[in-house]
């Protein structure tokens, strides 16, 4: 996992891996300036923004800007805020565990980032896997990045969020917090039809994010998350 201000950039992707079917990838692009893809060209397909900046060209009600889609997606947000991912999966059997990244304001460089871990106390469900994730050199701001482990019997998902501009580490934490349950609600999930599944929260998470902002819950004008 990448540590922000280092002065590099890279791609980060959300994966839902199972027993039955290979890796599926969604890659999100880097919310930053409005030159970083170049003037007058449209960001690449497998690029995606989670900000505000390339969104509000869009549909009223493909954004969440008005009316009964606007409350609708409120009621959302409040809904997926008052769950952890464990407490979604209390109904299903089988061991379930996440591990993952929460904000906080340490600003000593390569310090880790705190690490939140919740459901049942099974180191073998991480044989294999590494993780860390340490603060950059930027003085004036927290670690930016975010990530996320969710390990079922026959499901896991992971998920790294860098985070950009002020208040990216906000944006990332939202993101982290708000993707993987909406992976969890929605009906395609362990079944095969994943891709477009990811596809769908991808845009469904920023809506969210434009919602959000407008609540002034985040500060997603000039800063987001890949």
């Amino acid at each position: 996992f990448g540590s922000s201000g280092a002065g590099r950039s890279a791609r980060r992707a959300l994966c839902c891996n199972s027993a039955r079917s290979p890796a599926l990838r969604v890659t999100m692009g880097c919310a930053g300036s409005k030159g970083s893809a170049g003037q007058g060209t449209e960001v690449a397909t497998q690029r995606r923004r989670l900000s505000v900046g390339n969104v509000d060209k869009d549909k009223e009600d493909e954004t969440g800007a008005g009316g009964a889609s606007a409350e609708a997606e409120r009621g959302l947000i409040q809904s997926l805020n008052q769950q952890s991912v464990i407490e979604m999966l209390e109904n299903d059997g089988g061991r379930k565990m996440s591990i993952g990244s929460q904000t906080d304001q340490g600003k000593v460089s390569f310090s880790n980032k705190t690490v939140q871990k919740l459901g049942d106390d099974d180191e073998q469900a991480l044989l294999g896997i590494g993780y860390t994730c340490r603060k950059g050199l930027k003085p004036e701001s927290p670690n930016q990045d975010s990530w996320t482990i969710l390990k079922l019997d026959n499901q896991s998902i992971y998920g790294v969020f860098d985070g950009h501009g002020q208040k990216g580490h906000d944006v990332s934490q939202f993101v982290k917090d708000c993707m993987p349950k909406l992976i969890l609600k929605d009906q395609r999930f362990k079944g095969p039809d994943q891709g477009a599944m990811l596809k769908d929260v991808f845009k469904k998470t920023q809506s969210l994010v434009v919602t959000s902002d407008r609540m002034k819950k985040l500060s997603a004008q000039m800063s987001g998350t890949t």
